[in-house]
């Protein structure tokens, strides 16, 4: 006969499904993303510094850009600048009627 431990499979199975269980905290605010990205951004920049992240002021999305080491050239970027504008268009144009931040 066999005995797990404490910290058996079963044991973590049903710990993270009570985790799963719990309600979600609320939304991260404006604040609260920029400094994720800044923190993102300087740790992902020790392993790689072609990628940076930021939140666009205007939309409040993440954004990931793709720069060349040594020229400082936008070689990606996702969202696309011009899809960050059509957003900001459409959220101007129908006065908040439509949720772009989903």
């Amino acid at each position: 006969m066999t005995t797990q431990p404490a910290g058996s499979e079963a044991t973590q199975t049903a710990q993270a499904v009570q985790a799963a269980d719990k309600p979600q905290e609320s939304e991260l605010s404006g604040e609260q993303l920029e400094q994720m990205a800044e923190q993102m951004d300087s740790f992902i920049g020790t392993f790689n510094r072609g990628l940076k992240f930021r939140v666009d002021e205007d939309s409040g999305r993440n954004v990931v850009t793709v720069v060349d080491n040594h020229s400082g050239d936008i070689i990606r970027q996702i969202p696309t600048e011009e899809l960050l504008q059509v957003i900001s268009r459409l959220a101007e144009a129908s006065g908040g009627l439509i949720d772009t931040k989903a």
